[in-house]
């Protein structure tokens, strides 16, 4: 789905994937020299406010490019976006991904980190006591 045109420059692209029985080979963009997001906040911690505006202006064009696709990226957050040495964003990390549909979005099939789990999920008292078992 994100393959799709127009293809934007702040996500790390699929070239190619592969099926085989039991796995995936998937062909994607290399970008180095590069660091998550999180590792380069935990680096400078006294980040300076144009920086943080260009990396938030970079990840939120990321997610409505998803938005756009029909896809909800499901994990998003900082050590999901690698920052290359010219301070462009890349979101990666597709693998909690799901398709929106009609329905909207399906809070009972978040499988992303559970500390970045949305907050309805726990409104759920179902889906709370999944996620505190893990």
């Amino acid at each position: 789905m994100m393959r799709r045109e127009p293809i934007s420059p702040y996500f790390i692209q699929l070239y190619k994937w592969f099926e085989h029985p039991r796995k995936f080979t998937l062909i994607m963009e290399y970008t180095e020299p590069c660091e998550s997001l999180l590792d380069f906040i935990d680096r400078n911690p006294q980040l300076d406010e144009t920086i943080a505006r260009v990396f938030i202006r970079q990840a939120v064009l990321a997610v409505q490019h998803c938005i756009e696709h029909d896809v909800f990226h499901n994990d998003i957050h900082a050590d999901n976006y690698l920052l290359k040495n010219t301070l462009e964003l890349k979101l990666r990390g597709f693998g909690c991904g799901q398709l929106f549909s009609s329905d909207g979005y399906e809070s009972d099939r978040y499988v992303g980190l559970h500390d970045h789990c949305p907050p309805e999920v726990f409104l759920d008292s179902t889906l709370s006591q999944q996620m505190s078992g893990l």
